[in-house]
């Protein structure tokens, strides 16, 4: 169940409204979102370029270094970002042929 908690983001530096989850809510997000991931991979390598392949292994290779370095108490971390530009590389912005270029 939903339960809204209000309190102040340093990272946003605003007030904010959290919701927390019950541990069954937090499953089934996470299956239901392991399965977009996957079926977006998917997709994804169907239309991979060469050079498409050596950017994911750069950002990949990024991300790798830095796992035990990030402090995930201040904002966004350097593996948040890398993370980003890993899922802007694997799914372009507007997608080519769709009604949102």
């Amino acid at each position: 169940m939903c339960c809204p908690h209000r309190g102040w983001s340093p990272s946003f530096r605003r007030w904010v409204s959290v919701a927390s989850y019950g541990a069954q809510e937090v499953r089934d997000f996470f299956a239901l979102f392991a399965t977009m991931e996957g079926a977006v991979a998917a997709l994804a390598a169907t239309r991979r370029t060469d050079a498409d392949l050596r950017a994911l292994n750069e950002i990949s290779a990024r991300i790798g270094a830095l796992l035990d370095e990030d402090d995930l108490t201040s904002g966004p971390t350097p593996t948040g970002i890398c993370n980003r530009e890993f899922h802007a590389q694997i799914m372009p912005w507007p997608i080519p042929g769709s009604s949102r270029t």
